[in-house]
């Protein structure tokens, strides 16, 4: 198991954060649940691309942002905000963006996978207490994929009109949903933390298409499931 200091240092800090308020809550430390909050959310993604991978015959090698027992963790930013009592109601978008190194005597020398995606989210406490609460909620949404596969200009002018350089664009939408548990803690009256755990769940109704649309068939990231796990900067009341 490897795990970057990075994260291991992040991973820490919030485990102790959580102990800290579940001990010992500070008497600064605001009670109960958020009835409005927003701020930056940093999600990782338990995500499969092994038929990505071989969608490219093994011309590339894909890693994770991190990598857990063997693993990879791709990470995500974005941003969310929700308002309401009980029941509370938002929206959270984010995204990606990871380039793999090709290998062997591939014709390129550069692919990049980007990954966009936001929708309604909808909040309900099941318990509220002193050092925070604990929730369920959803995101339902969409977004796409978008692959770029190019390949760096090379050469004189003679070189390059014989054998231009390579740029490949393609894009692929998708609808998503994203059940989730989340606990939130109080640091001030103002800010906390959110901690969720979840799964991804996308299906895509359309292929592969070039950028003036032409449908491309076939290809990898049509139904996608994996766990995630979220963590947001929470500023409200």
């Amino acid at each position: 198991m490897s795990v970057c200091l990075k994260g291991q240092r992040v991973a820490c800090v919030v485990l102790v954060l959580m102990l800290s308020w579940v001990i010992a809550p500070p008497v600064w430390a605001g009670g109960g649940a958020f009835e409005g909050a927003g701020g930056p959310v940093f999600i990782s993604a338990l995500l499969d691309l092994s038929e990505f991978e071989r969608s490219f015959h093994n011309l590339i090698e894909v890693k994770g942002d991190l990598e857990f027992d063997g693993k990879p963790i791709f990470l995500m930013g974005g941003g969310a905000g929700f308002g309401g009592n009980e029941t509370r109601f938002g929206g959270m978008g984010g995204g990606g963006h990871w380039s793999f190194i090709p290998k062997g005597t591939a014709e390129f020398n550069r692919a990049t996978l980007e990954l966009g995606w936001g929708g309604f989210l909808m909040d309900q406490l099941l318990i509220e207490g002193n050092i925070g609460a604990l929730s369920v909620g959803a995101v339902i949404g969409g977004g796409s994929w978008t692959l770029h596969v190019s390949k760096d200009a090379q050469g004189e002018f003679g070189d390059l009109v014989i054998k231009p350089p390579l740029y490949l664009e393609l894009h692929r939408s998708f609808w998503l949903a994203m059940p989730y548990v989340s606990a939130e803690f109080r640091i001030f009256d103002f800010v906390g933390l959110r901690i969720g755990a979840g799964f991804w769940l996308s299906i895509s109704l359309e292929e592969w298409k070039l950028p003036d649309d032409r449908v491309v068939p076939g290809g990898p990231l049509k139904a996608m499931v994996f766990p995630v796990f979220q963590v947001m900067l929470a500023f409200g009341g």
